[in-house]
């Protein structure tokens, strides 16, 4: 259902932007039913058979909506067929919008910059994201052009009548253990491992900067899953199968520990001693490394002749719809309370790290889990004081970015954390 949000979301701002000059975000609307009927609680993730089971059949039919006849050519009164039909509308909060506006043109107006600069289109895949870190432009330094030449991501696309579109593929696990102590993780691969046949699809299903993913089965698993791998980020951009073995390797770490975090950070907000209120339905995806027996497949990227082996970051598969929180070196501050819970929840990490980490271009997608609106976090980045957790660290240059850009919220508070003032560095203040 998150992906018809999204296509209804795309389709509103194809004319919106047309009298605004700007996209409207997904905090700045919400889907209904026609009539202005609102969905029940925990129910808009699920799939449209879901849905349409649960809202247009049974005792709430005469209410949201029902089955109507099919007019085709040959239906006749006794025996025309029966088809569901869905009916949605987009609501627009333009008052919210109006705000974010008139903050955007502000700070255009006042830095001498024209609107289209601050704003970017939101995409289907990433819907709202680059318009939400425009929302906070008023509060930030705007990024001066440099004259260094921008990196191209161009991949080629090659098309071929006889080229399969799956390979088989055998693998071996490898172990991750974690301490629930103290979040320590320990990845290894066992002398006498367990093997799994598995069928890796050929097109991309999704790619960014530096990794590239595919759809992946597993014999005997229904369960669908990604698989993720590096194809650029080592030596001369480019990257041999050991640096993306070890690249995944600190991927994997990097999401254990998050997922550790989450559930602390969960556990205390609503815990008897503070009991604040937040956005408790987060959960972090699972996660573990794989790698290829044999030749290596054709979407590994890797010749033929390889004796490594093709390692990947496996995942569940979710939806292709994605909310992006903040960015590598962006924290905006939001104003929806699961914004704010990620944003309290950045500020807690790196207070229980002490100050040592923090978590950065964080997003998820939204799936029912257990009949529960569930948002799960995957694909973290981090930065910490020694630079070494994984692709994408800035070290101390992106600690330091959280600190300038962080605004505390009513969350913040409510679990006493040290607040962050304008101009904290890493050395001032003291240890909570």
């Amino acid at each position: 259902m998150s992906e018809v949000f999204d296509d209804a979301l795309a389709n509103a701002n194809h004319r919106w932007s047309k009298t605004y000059g700007m996209d409207l975000i997904e905090t700045e609307v919400e889907l209904r039913f026609a009539g202005n009927k609102t969905f029940l609680r925990n129910t808009e993730s699920g799939t449209l058979g879901d849905i349409c089971a649960q809202y247009l059949t049974g005792p709430m039919a005469d209410y949201y909506g029902q089955s109507k006849a099919a007019s085709t050519k040959h239906a006749s009164s006794t025996a025309a067929r029966m088809q569901q039909s869905l009916d949605l509308e987009l609501f627009i909060d333009k008052l919210a919008f109006m705000e974010r506006f008139e903050l955007v043109r502000g700070c255009g107006e006042d830095e001498g910059t024209g609107l289209a600069s601050t704003v970017t289109r939101t995409s289907r895949k990433r819907s709202g994201t680059h318009s939400v870190l425009a929302s906070t432009a008023s509060r930030q330094k705007r990024p001066s052009l440099g004259t260094d030449q921008l990196e191209s991501t161009f991949v080629p696309t090659h098309t071929s009548k006889n080229k399969p579109s799956t390979t088989k593929i055998l693998v071996e696990k490898a172990s991750c253990t974690q301490s629930e102590a103290n979040s320590q993780v320990t990845v290894a691969w066992p002398d006498a491992p367990s093997f799994m046949n598995g069928v890796l699809t050929h097109s991309l299903f999704a790619a960014g900067r530096t990794k590239r993913v595919y759809e992946l089965r597993f014999e005997d698993d229904p369960q669908l899953y990604v698989a993720k791998r590096f194809f650029r980020g080592g030596q001369n951009n480019s990257v041999t199968a050991e640096e993306n073995s070890d690249f995944l390797e600190h991927e994997l770490i990097r999401l254990q520990v998050f997922g550790w975090l989450v559930k602390q950070f969960l556990k205390q907000a609503g815990s008897d001693g503070a009991n604040v209120e937040h956005y408790s339905a987060i959960t972090v995806s699972d996660g573990f490394l794989v790698r290829e027996v044999g030749e290596p497949s054709a979407p590994s990227g890797l010749a033929s002749n390889n004796a490594y082996g093709a390692v990947w970051l496996v995942e569940p598969k979710r939806t292709r719809s994605v909310r992006k929180f903040c960015g590598t070196m962006v924290h905006p501050e939001r104003s929806d309370k699961v914004g704010m819970t990620i944003s309290a929840l950045c500020h807690w990490i790196y207070t229980t790290t002490r100050k040592t980490e923090v978590f950065a271009d964080i997003q998820g997608s939204y799936m029912a889990v257990d009949g529960q609106d569930t948002l799960i976090l995957f694909d973290p980045m981090s930065h910490t004081v020694d630079g070494d957790s994984g692709v994408g660290d800035h070290g101390e240059k992106g600690i330091q970015k959280f600190l300038e850009d962080h605004q505390c919220n009513y969350i913040c508070q409510g679990l006493s954390l040290e607040p962050i003032t304008e101009g904290a560095g890493l050395d001032s203040g003291s240890d909570n």
